[in-house]
């Protein structure tokens, strides 16, 4: 069972390179993986292996907080586009006249 839990700490650091390496279907994949183990991990168990769960919520922390700077990059390139877009249609637009 322990083994469980070490693999799921594994798969967080695996994680944490996925979402700096921006490997979006590997983070899916292993996400999927860990919860898996961490479900039955914590379904299973009496008394759970205090420190390693509070290193399995430290990555956890770590990986949410990668996301969303992540998510908020992901943002600001849309915004930019956006932007560009805008100002593309309005070039095309005076270039018509």
């Amino acid at each position: 069972m322990d083994d469980e839990l070490h693999n799921a700490i594994r798969l967080s650091r695996s994680m944490l390179d996925a979402v700096g390496s921006q490997s979006w279907e590997r983070l899916a994949d292993l996400d999927e993986q860990r919860r898996s183990l961490i479900e039955h991990y914590y379904g299973q168990q009496q008394s759970v292996d205090a420190d390693r769960t509070r290193e399995l919520k430290l990555l956890n922390d770590r990986i949410v907080e990668q996301l969303l700077i992540a998510q908020e990059q992901t943002r600001q390139l849309q915004l930019q586009l956006r932007k560009g877009n805008r100002a593309t249609r309005v070039y095309l637009d005076v270039a018509d006249k």
